[in-house]
């Protein structure tokens, strides 16, 4: 069921899907509303924001190891927060990691603009 709200759309699914069916459906709201995708590995989560002329990458790695994606070095559980500059160099702005079920963060300069 897809509800519009402004100018945004909401997706409910009422029921539990497998996995192929989910990417299925994801696959057919990303072609119906021309949206973009990021690949990632499995287990790891990205977002891209912006706003007030920033870009802002948001890499969540869900597994118990480390791992590489693209130019960054995850730890296991980790939210790190980048900032897009200067034709693609970054900025690793904030870190979060969960040990034994306890969230640790490692703050640096974060400012967020409205988006």
């Amino acid at each position: 069921m897809a509800n519009q709200r402004g100018s945004g759309t909401a997706y409910y699914i009422g029921t539990s899907l497998s996995e192929d069916a989910m990417y299925s459906l994801v696959a057919a709201i990303i072609e119906e509303t021309q949206l973009g995708s990021i690949e990632s590995p499995d287990g790891v989560e990205v977002s891209l924001h912006s706003g007030e002329a920033r870009l802002y990458e948001i890499v969540m790695n869900h597994n118990n190891l480390p791992l590489s994606y693209n130019r960054y070095e995850l730890q296991p559980y980790s939210c790190t927060f980048y900032e897009i500059v200067d034709g693609g160099k970054w900025i690793e702005l904030s870190t979060s990691y969960a040990t034994r079920g306890t969230l640790y963060r490692h703050f640096r300069i974060f400012l967020l603009d409205s988006m």
